[in-house]
């Protein structure tokens, strides 16, 4: 196995789709699928299933998989030991939440930049549960996340919100099915959350009045008198005009609350870029900024 087989499998990883994959290294389908079959009868293996809308990797094609992102990493240490500049630099790729995205990231990066301008920095975002997947497969370095997955790794815990019922007006929880909601699209996690409490705590459905693709127009609907919302703390805090009450876990009598973290492979901290922005990270009070 070479280095653009290494890069092939990378971003096969990466695209999950034959076309893109070309796309992205600039060659075409077919030398694409050639390099799959050449390394297919070198190992004895099947690498890839070849599925309609892209592929997905047989048990052997993740253990090669595996290999090239472990020889990636490797690499990139390598370079971090030969390096003969005493600034640190290199390419810090970090995955972000929605939220944490909109109201955290520039300002932790515009602070991180002043200390380490030589360090290039990648940014992706979407849903915590996306961010994780990102993590797991080995295209990101770090990842901020809303939520608790399943991560047997390094995580630092950054700040605690509790989940809310807002209002512009005053109101009863109990009085919740007879009122309009206002609704938005969030991550699945989160989702499933408030669908429990809710489903605990009534038998009516919640009458949604309006649906919205996120939770910063969902807080404008409810600052125009429009519903009552169910999101974090943070969303609202600024607002002294909103009205709010805590939702409570049904079984435990508890505050929900939702957790914010930095999870990171402990291997990728080896690396320079890595490392320094951990440790700025746990120099800085985030849930102030």
């Amino acid at each position: 196995m070479n280095k653009k087989d290494i890069e092939l499998l990378l971003m096969l990883d990466q695209t999950k789709n034959i076309t893109h994959a070309a796309e992205q290294l600039f060659v075409s389908q077919s030398t694409i699928s050639m390099r799959i079959t050449n390394l297919e009868k070198l190992y004895g293996i099947a690498i890839i299933i070849r599925k309609h809308r892209g592929i997905e990797w047989t048990d052997k094609g993740k253990l090669l998989l595996q290999f090239a992102q472990r020889f990636k990493l490797e690499h990139l240490k390598l370079l971090d030991q030969i390096s003969e500049d005493a600034e640190v630099s290199g390419t810090l790729k970090i995955g972000v939440s929605h939220f944490f995205a909109l109201h955290k990231m520039p300002k932790i990066l515009r602070l991180f930049k002043k200390e380490y301008p030589n360090v290039h920095i990648e940014i992706i975002t979407g849903w915590s549960s996306e961010m994780y997947r990102e993590l797991t497969v080995g295209n990101v370095h770090l990842i901020f996340v809303k939520g608790d997955f399943p991560w047997g790794d390094e995580k630092l815990l950054l700040y605690k919100e509790a989940m809310i019922v807002a209002s512009a007006v005053p109101f009863e929880l109990e009085d919740l099915p007879n009122l309009p909601r206002i609704d938005y699209k969030t991550d699945p996690l989160i989702k499933h959350t408030i669908d429990q409490w809710w489903n605990h705590t009534f038998t009516e459905q919640a009458k949604t009045a309006i649906f919205v693709n996120q939770v910063e127009t969902c807080k404008e609907m409810i600052l125009n008198g429009l519903g009552f919302g169910i999101l974090s703390e943070f969303v609202i805090k600024n607002e002294p005009s909103i009205y709010s009450k805590p939702i409570i876990h049904p079984e435990t009598n508890q505050h929900i609350i939702r957790p914010t973290w930095l999870y990171y492979e402990k291997t990728y901290s080896e690396l320079k870029s890595v490392h320094v922005f951990i440790q700025f990270i746990k120099k800085l009070n985030i849930e102030s900024l």
